[in-house]
């Protein structure tokens, strides 16, 4: 495999550019194993990857070759993301802060199709439940809950995936057969 190096070598008439270089090692990663390719990931990182999946490695390895070779955004793109980040209450990686209600990335990206006022209905034990979506959580008996799994785990008395239980998501199952939940 070439190294940081040769990706970054200019054209010269006598040897390929880095475009060559570049193309050539993109379509060698599918072919490599898991190994070989978080040998590399820590090679052009300088840290152990996050996760280990062939295809995350190989993605954030493509990356990561194009952006020595061609270069990545601009500073004022960065500045920019970040500006848009901050005025969302985002963290520079993209993810809410720590700690806050919602946690990391989209556990809870059904609230973005949950308008306020939008009312949840589901049988359980013979009785109706309503849960009703609000700004800052799910109402239901009228306290205040982080999340629906909470609440169906408040109405089950044991653990629920929320979204699901509400039918919000299809079980994996029925997702496959295209049924409902």
């Amino acid at each position: 495999m070439p190294t940081n190096t040769t990706l970054k070598s200019k054209t010269t008439s006598a040897s390929p550019g880095p475009a060559v270089t570049v193309l050539g090692e993109l379509a060698a990663l599918p072919g490599m194993t898991v190994p070989e390719l978080k040998t590399r990931y820590e090679s052009l990182f300088g840290r152990s990857p996050t996760y280990c999946t062939h295809a995350y490695l190989v993605k954030h390895i493509a990356y990561r070759l194009q952006e020595i070779a061609y270069g990545g955004i601009s500073e004022a793109a960065h500045l920019k993301m970040n500006a848009l980040l901050q005025k969302h209450g985002m963290e520079k990686d993209g993810f809410p802060p720590k700690g806050a209600k919602g946690g990391k990335g989209a556990k809870n990206s059904h609230r973005q199709i949950l308008h306020p006022g939008t009312v949840l209905r589901r049988e359980w034990g013979g009785e109706m439940h309503e849960v009703r979506a609000e700004n800052n959580g799910y109402v239901w008996q009228g306290k205040t809950y982080n999340s629906l799994s909470q609440v169906a785990g408040e109405i089950t008395g044991t653990n629920w995936n929320g979204p699901r239980f509400f039918g919000l998501r299809a079980s994996p199952k029925k997702a496959l057969r295209g049924g409902n939940p």
